[in-house]
């Protein structure tokens, strides 16, 4: 019984130990190719018979100010519907309203923040391409002050 009460001492010692070191931020220095926001220039999106490309208005995507992101074609696209939300973390969906520019498609963006350093949004996009209805997605990391 001792024994027994000196290896659960132990192992909860151990535990606080470990529970209380430093928190690890590995995310924070982790890039990833495919979010459109580690990279300066717009995403692309090569489908059959068309070309995407998105564009950031803040590269750093801050959370709880407004940005605007446009969508180009290289043919032009319609009934254009989207959403927002959490790729690794659910928060909900936004329903993201793009209006027809010349070239393309824009909507303003606002989202609240979330307590975690390494927040991945993914920008889903239906729309009708040359007769097919047609789904995408883009990734972007919020809070990007890399």
């Amino acid at each position: 019984m001792q024994r027994f009460c000196l290896f659960s001492v132990q192992c909860v010692l151990i535990l606080l130990i470990i529970s209380c070191s430093e928190p690890s931020d590995n995310f924070a220095d982790k890039t990833d190719s495919s979010l459109c926001n580690q990279n300066p220039a717009a995403c692309f999106l090569q489908l059959k018979n068309n070309q995407l490309q998105l564009i950031i208005s803040e590269p750093s995507a801050p959370s709880g100010q407004p940005f605007s992101m446009i969508l180009q074609t290289a043919k032009p696209i319609t009934n254009v519907t989207a959403k927002l939300a959490g790729r690794d973390m659910y928060m909900g969906e936004l329903p993201i309203h793009f209006d027809a520019i010349q070239g393309g498609h824009q909507a303003q963006i606002m989202y609240g923040s979330c307590a975690s350093n390494y927040m991945v949004w993914r920008l889903t996009i239906s729309f009708d391409n040359q007769g097919q209805r047609e789904l995408v997605w883009f990734d972007f990391l919020a809070d990007n002050y890399h």
